[in-house]
């Protein structure tokens, strides 16, 4: 019984993916009927990419706006063997 259901999970999850697949031949039969993959530059450009955050814990970026000297004296007054970091 555990086998049969692990089948019918594993069709399951082709049967999702199917259609995702089927669109993508799809697509790429209609690329090479018309031109081929490098020669489409028009449709590069009609497309445009929303900017999408990067994924983890750092989704925003600040700019160093502090001189060097303050970054310098801050990292020097830092206890690095207590955060376990160690210089080569």
């Amino acid at each position: 019984a555990k086998k049969y259901i692990a089948y019918e999970e594993k069709q399951r999850a082709i049967d999702l993916r199917r259609p995702k697949n089927q669109e993508k031949t799809r697509n790429y039969e209609k690329d090479e009927a018309g031109t081929s993959r490098r020669g489409n530059e028009k449709g590069k450009e009609e497309r445009i990419k929303d900017s999408k955050p990067p994924r983890g814990k750092f989704t925003t970026y600040t700019p160093l706006n502090a001189s060097r000297d303050h970054i310098f004296a801050e990292v020097s007054a830092a206890d690095f063997k207590k955060a376990g970091i160690h210089f080569p």
